[in-house]
C-alpha cells in the first residue's frame, strides 16, 4: 500500500532530523552527526561528536535541529546542553545551562528563531537561537516536560507534562493563554493551521482536541492500540501517526476515521518528515526509509477527472498516500450518486451490481458504513419504492417517519416536495373562503394528518386555516416583522416549507453581512442590518454583529486620533478587533518598537528601553511583552554593575529585591546571584516566577545606590 524509494542504514537510532536545502541533517542517540544529498543520497559531511557520551534512549527528544542548521546537543546527567552550528563543519556557538536535571525534550520554532527546551525537573524554557538568551521562563511542574510543539506559524506554543498538565503560550500576547488537564500523558500534539485547538495523543493512544474558544478536552473517535511515538499534520484534515509498533496511521481528523493502517514490517517509529512529497521514517533499529507519497499521481487524478473509479482505486491500493491528496476529494463529491444508483440496484434485487458499483469507495470506512447499512435495509427501501409506483404517498411518508434514515433519499425529496404543493394548494381553496372551495381543501389534505411528522401542521392548517392565510399575505406584502410575529403566536406554522424559504433567505442575507463587515464595508453591513431587522429570528445575531461594528468604527476612530490606551483597551476586552487590519498594522508599530527596545535591553539600557516603549507603559493588553523585554534589562543591567567602582556604591540587596518585586526569584535571578559576589543570597531551593510586574510601573533602572 505505499511505495519506497529507498531505505538507507545507520547504525543507531536517530534522535534529531530535518531536511534543509536538499540536505539530510541527522543525529544518531550516539552522537554520529551525518548529512547527505536528497537526490543521490551522497554523504556530505558525517563525525562523531563524541565516542565517550553515554548513548540516548532511542526514543529521546532532548535533541532537536532547527530549519537553519542549528542543532541542540544534549547529555545524559549533565546539566549543560550546547547549541552547535553547522555550515561547512559544526561549530559550538552557546553552552546552554537552564536545568536542574537532564533535558526531556526540545524543538526549534518554525522560523529557527526560538528554541524551547524542557527538563525532567519540571521546567520549560523558551531561548532565543539569536541573542542567546532566555526569553521565557515557565514555572516548574510536579513531572518533568513530555512533549513541545510550536504552532504552524510560531504563535503558539503548547507545552505538556507527565502530570498530565498541558499549557498554550501565544507569542502575540506573552503569557499563557490556556491551562487543561488531559486523562493521561501527552505523548505527541500539533495545532491545525487554524491555530482554534491544539490536537493531543496520549499515551495510552487516546486522541482529543482541545477547543481554545470552548475551553474544553473533545475527545476524538479514533481507536489505535499502539503507543504513539511520532506525528506529522498534513493539512487540516490529515495526520500521520507512527507508533512503537509496526503499524503507521493515516487520519482524517475531520471525518475522525482512519484511513489506512500500514504494516511498516519494521517496529519503532521515532520520527517522521515530508519534503517534496516524500515521507521519511526513521526507526529505531537506525534504518531510514523514504516513501514516495505522489508515485502514480497523474495515472490516478486522470482516472478521477474520467469518473474511472475502480483504476484510481487500483492506484490507490498500490500507494494508499494518494487517499489524502486533494484531488482524492472527487470520491466525496460523486459518492452521493454512487450510493444512490446502488439503493435502486438494491431495490431491483441487482445486489452484485450496486456492490460493483460502491466497491470502489469502500477504502473509506465510513462509505463502507453506509452501503452495508443500505444492504441491511434493503426492504425498507424496496417497500418506499412500492408505495410511491403504486401512488400511495401518505404510506410512504408514514414509512419514512418511522425508518428516518429514509429521508436521506432522492425518493423522499419528492415526496415532500408533493406534500408542500398539496399544503399549498389547499391554502388557495381555504383562501377563497367558500363552502365548496373549503370541502375541495379538505379533501386534498383527507389522510395526510395520520402522518406523525405532518401531523400538527395538516390539522392546524384544517382547523386554523386562516392563520395561515394571515401569514401567507404578510410574506406576499413583504411586511417579513409581522410575518414573524404571528409565527411567534403560531408555532404550527413553522411547520411549513415558507417558514423554511423565510429562514433561508435570512441566512443568506446574514452571509452577505458577515462578508461586508469582514470586508470593513461598515456602512453597506449596516444597511444589511437595518434590512434584516424585520427577520426577528435573527434579532441575537444581528445585535451581536451590530456591536462589533459599533467596536470597529470606534477602534478605526481612535487609531487615526493616536487614543492608545483607549483603543488597546477595546481589543483587550473582545478579541475579535485584534484582526482588523487597521490594528494590526497600527499595532506593528508596538512591536517595532519592542524590536528596538530589546537592542538597548541586552546592553542593560533599562533607561532607553523605558523612553523607547514609554508611550506602552500602562498598556494592559502589551503588559507581558514589556515585561519579557524590562527582564532581560533589568537582569544585564545588575551583571553589567557588578564590577568595577560603581559596584561599590550599589546596594545590591535592594537592587535584587527590587527585582523579585516584578519577577520573582525566578531561575535567572538565582543564577546571577550565585556568580555575584556582593555578600547577598536567597534560600537554598528558591525558585518561583511571579508576574508582579502586572501591579507595577515598569523602572527606569532596577539599580538602587547605597
Amino acid at each position: 500500500m505505499y511505495y519506497t524509494l529507498k531505505s538507507l542504514y545507520n547504525n543507531s537510532p536517530i534522535v534529531a532530523f530535518n531536511i534543509i536545502d536538499d540536505k539530510v541533517l541527522l543525529l544518531n542517540n550516539q552522537y554520529r552527526f551525518l548529512v547527505f544529498d536528497t537526490k543521490n543520497y551522497d554523504v556530505l559531511y558525517q563525525k562523531e561528536i563524541s565516542t565517550s557520551f553515554e548513548s540516548r534512549h532511542a526514543y529521546d527528544t532532548s535533541m532537536s535541529i532547527s530549519n537553519t542548521q542549528e542543532l541542540l546537543l544534549t547529555q545524559v546527567k549533565s546539566l549543560k546542553s550546547h547549541l552547535i552550528k553547522f555550515t561547512d563543519k559544526l561549530s559550538n556557538v552557546a553552552t546552554v545551562s537552564l536545568h536542574k536535571g537532564d533535558i526531556s525534550c526540545s524543538t526549534f520554532s518554525h522560523n529557527a528563531k526560538m528554541l524551547t527546551i524542557g527538563g525532567e525537573d519540571g521546567k520549560a524554557y523558551i531561548y532565543s537561537v539569536e541573542d542567546k538568551e532566555v526569553l521565557r521562563t515557565f514555572p516548574r511542574r510536579p513531572d518533568y516536560v513530555s512533549h513541545i510543539s510550536f504552532s504552524q506559524d510560531d504563535k503558539f506554543i503548547s507545552i505538556h507534562y507527565f502530570d498530565n498538565s498541558n499549557i498554550i503560550y501565544s507569542f502575540d500576547k506573552g503569557t499563557i493563554v490556556h491551562e487543561y488537564k488531559s486523562d493521561n500523558v501527552v505523548a505527541k500534539a500539533l495545532f491545525p493551521k487554524t491555530n482554534n485547538a491544539s490536537i493531543n495523543i496520549t499515551k495510552d493512544t487516546k486522541i482529543f482536541k482541545y477547543d481554545f474558544k470552548e475551553e474544553k478536552n473533545i475527545e476524538l473517535d479514533f481507536s489505535i492500540d499502539e503507543w504513539p511515538s511520532a506525528i506529522l499534520h498534513l493539512n487540516e484534515d490529515f495526520v500521520i501517526l507512527g507508533t512503537r509498533s509496526k503499524y503507521l496511521y493515516i487520519l482524517d481528523v475531520s471525518k475522525q476515521i482512519i484511513i489506512a493502517k500500514l504494516d511498516l514490517e519494521n517496529i519503532g517509529v521515532t520520527s517522521l518528515f515530508i519534503d517534496k512529497e516524500k515521507l521519511y521514517i526513521n526507526f529505531i533499529d537506525g534504518e531510514l526509509r523514504i516513501l514516495d507519497m505522489a508515485n502514480a499521481l497523474e495515472e490516478f487524478e486522470l482516472s478521477l477527472k474520467l469518473k474511472k473509479f475502480k483504476e484510481a482505486t487500483q492506484l490507490l491500493q498500490k500507494n494508499i498516500f494518494l487517499a489524502i491528496h486533494p484531488s482524492a476529494r472527487k470520491y466525496d463529491e460523486d459518492w452521493k450518486d454512487v450510493l444512490l444508483k446502488a439503493k435502486k440496484s438494491l431495490a431491483a434485487n441487482e445486489k452484485k451490481t450496486a456492490e460493483d458499483m460502491v466497491k470502489p469507495f469502500l477504502f473509506d470506512p465510513k462509505k463502507e458504513e453506509q452501503f452495508l447499512f443500505c444492504l441491511g435495509n434493503v426492504q425498507d427501501y424496496k417497500l418506499l419504492l412500492n408505495h410511491i409506483e403504486s401512488r400511495r404517498y401518505i404510506d410512504a411518508l408514514v414509512l419514512v417517519d418511522e425508518k428516518d434514515y429514509l429521508r436521506q433519499t432522492k425518493e423522499y425529496e419528492a415526496l415532500n416536495k408533493h406534500f408542500i404543493k398539496r399544503i399549498h394548494d389547499a391554502k388557495f381553496l381555504f383562501a377563497k373562503n367558500t363552502p365548496e372551495f373549503i370541502v375541495k381543501a379538505k379533501a386534498l389534505l383527507a389522510g395526510y394528518s395520520r402522518i406523525p411528522s405532518k401531523k400538527v401542521l395538516v390539522n392546524n392548517l384544517l382547523i386554523r386555516y386562516e392563520v395561515f392565510n394571515f401569514a401567507n399575505r404578510f410574506v406576499e406584502k413583504r411586511d417579513f416583522r409581522s410575518y414573524f410575529l404571528i409565527v411567534d403566536q403560531n408555532i404550527f406554522l413553522r411547520e411549513e416549507e415558507i417558514y423554511n424559504r423565510m429562514l433561508m433567505i435570512g441566512n443568506q442575507t446574514l452571509a452577505k453581512l458577515y462578508e461586508q463587515e469582514q470586508n470593513a464595508n461598515y456602512v453597506k453591513a449596516l444597511e444589511i442590518v437595518e434590512y434584516l431587522k424585520d427577520f426577528i429570528p435573527f434579532k441575537e445575531k444581528l445585535e451581536k454583529v451590530s456591536l462589533l461594528i459599533t467596536k470597529k468604527q470606534q477602534l478605526i476612530k481612535n487609531i487615526k486620533n493616536a487614543n492608545i490606551q483607549e483603543l488597546y483597551t477595546a481589543v483587550q476586552e473582545d478579541e475579535n478587533l485584534a484582526t482588523l487590519p487597521a490594528f494590526i498594522e497600527f499595532h506593528n508599530i508596538f512591536l517595532e518598537l519592542r524590536e528596538e527596545a530589546h537592542t538597548f535591553a541586552k546592553e542593560g539600557d533599562s533607561l532607553n528601553v523605558f523612553k523607547t516603549l514609554s508611550k506602552y507603559i500602562e498598556i494592559e493588553y502589551v503588559a507581558h511583552l514589556l515585561a519579557q523585554e524590562f527582564k532581560v534589562s533589568y537582569l544585564n543591567e545588575l551583571k553589567n554593575n557588578r564590577q568595577g567602582e560603581v559596584a561599590d556604591t550599589i546596594d545590591w540587596e535592594k537592587s535584587l529585591q527590587q527585582y523579585t518585586h516584578y519577577f520573582g526569584m525566578d531561575d535567572e535571578i538565582l543564577e546571577l546571584v550565585k556568580e555575584f559576589d556582593v555578600g547577598v543570597s536567597f534560600p537554598d531551593g528558591a525558585s518561583e516566577a511571579t508576574d508582579g510586574y502586572i501591579s507595577k510601573e515598569l523602572l527606569r533602572s532596577v539599580i538602587v545606590h547605597s
